[in-house]
Parts: C-alpha cells; sequence; structure tokens
C-alpha cells in the first residue's frame, strides 16, 4: 500500500484526536484563533468582521475550536478521514455551532477543494503527511483573499527526535497502525524500560500516549516526518 493510502486508512481507523463529544472550551479559551488576534500578529491590518474560514485537515476537533473563537466567520471544514468528519460534525452540532460545513478533501487533489477564497486558511499537522507539501502549500496561498492569513504548523525535525525514535523502534517490532492492539503493546513496551530511560520519557510526557488514537498519530504513523527550520522556509 501506498504512504498516502496507508495514511488515509490510518485516520479512518484512528479519528484523531480523540476528544470526548462533551467536552466543552469557552469563546475565550483559544484566544490564538481569534480572528482580531491573528490579524493583528500576522500585520494584516483589521480582520473581516465575518471572515471565510477554511480548516484544511479538521480532525475530529478543530472545526468546533475555530466556530467557538470566531462565531461570525463561515467556516469550511475539510478532511480525507470520513470518520474524523463524522465525529466533528457531531461534535458542532451537540455543542450548537451550525456555521460549520463539512466536506471530504484530500489535500494532494487540489480538484476536491472547496470552491473560492478564503479569508483564513488553517492547516495545522497537515503538510507533512503529503508526498509533496510544497505544492499544497501553493495551492492553499492561491487560495488566501488580498489580505489572507494562513496558519501553519508542520512538526519540527530536531525537537521531534524523540518521537522519531519511538516510531523506528516500533517499525523494528513489527508494530502499526493497521492492528487494533499494537497501541497497548507499544505502551506496555514503552513502560517496561527504567524509569530514567530517554525514550520512556519521551513516551510517558507525550499527552497524546494516554489513548490509542494518540499513540497511533504519534508512534505508529504511517508517514510522518519533520521539517527543519531551513526546509521550512524554503
Amino acid at each position: 500500500m501506498a504512504a498516502a493510502s496507508r495514511v488515509q486508512a490510518q485516520y479512518a481507523a484512528w479519528p484523531y484526536p480523540h476528544v470526548p463529544l462533551l467536552a466543552s472550551l469557552p469563546s475565550t479559551h483559544p484566544y490564538e484563533l481569534h480572528a482580531d488576534w491573528l490579524w493583528d500578529r500576522s500585520g494584516s491590518g483589521p480582520a473581516p468582521s465575518q471572515p471565510r474560514v477554511w480548516i484544511a485537515g479538521c480532525g475530529t476537533f478543530q472545526p468546533y475550536v475555530f466556530a467557538r473563537a470566531n462565531p461570525t466567520a463561515t467556516l469550511v471544514a475539510t478532511d480525507f478521514s470520513g470518520p474524523s468528519l463524522e465525529r466533528a460534525r457531531r461534535r458542532c452540532r451537540l455543542h450548537g455551532q451550525p456555521q460549520v460545513e463539512f466536506a471530504w478533501a484530500d489535500l494532494s487533489d487540489p480538484s476536491t477543494w472547496p470552491d473560492g477564497t478564503f479569508d483564513l486558511i488553517e492547516c495545522y499537522g497537515v503538510l507533512m503527511n503529503l508526498a509533496d507539501p510544497a505544492a499544497a502549500l501553493r495551492g492553499l496561498r492561491e487560495r488566501l483573499t488580498s489580505r489572507g492569513v494562513l496558519r501553519l504548523m508542520v512538526y519540527p525535525h530536531w525537537s521531534r527526535q524523540r518521537v522519531f525514535q519511538i516510531q523506528r523502534l516500533a517499525r523494528l517490532c513489527g508494530l502499526s497502525a493497521e492492528h487494533r492492539h499494537h497501541p497497548a503493546v507499544l505502551r506496555g513496551l514503552l513502560r517496561s524500560l527504567p524509569q530514567t530511560h530517554p525514550l520512556r520519557h519521551a513516551f510517558t510526557t507525550y499527552q497524546d500516549s494516554r489513548n490509542d488514537a494518540g499513540v497511533v498519530d504519534a508512534f505508529l504513523h504511517a508517514g510522518d516526518r519533520g521539517f527543519t527550520a531551513h526546509q521550512l522556509g524554503e
């Protein structure tokens, strides 16, 4: 199976992040997601009063958080994991956030992208999973309005080395996201190491290691990689 297909199958089997549907946030909590704050920090002048937002690779939680932070915005949330989209849709419906439109899209295939331009594009923790992240980034830029803001995150090469080491250990042990019991196997293996072992410390202090979907996303990922500052700049 190609790497892109493995990643897609992973998020279909393990919708991420694993957050209880009843979990809620005050609208003031994700302050860095408020349009006014983002436009101010980006030097783009005043934020649109009713921004159009695209969450590109939304997972199960970001649509709700952005809707809470920006109640006057129109949001389009896309993902290539149908189960993640359904969980995100249920969350917004449960918490009374009707301003989010959900659609399936693959960032590797612009023909599946939503129509039109956007004042804000959120692409957080997604590009590093693509075969050609630079092409996707160029496409996202073309979808921004003239004063639009792109909020981007990719994994860092150097500070994520312990995570990458655990990923290599898992592969050497034949562990993968394709088996439902492998997250528990990896958790038991890492917790059997001495308390002072650096890999145990890296695993147990990683918040998502407490749930299986988080273990898969971090340590059994089918296509994870990091970028140095120079690579990201390029």
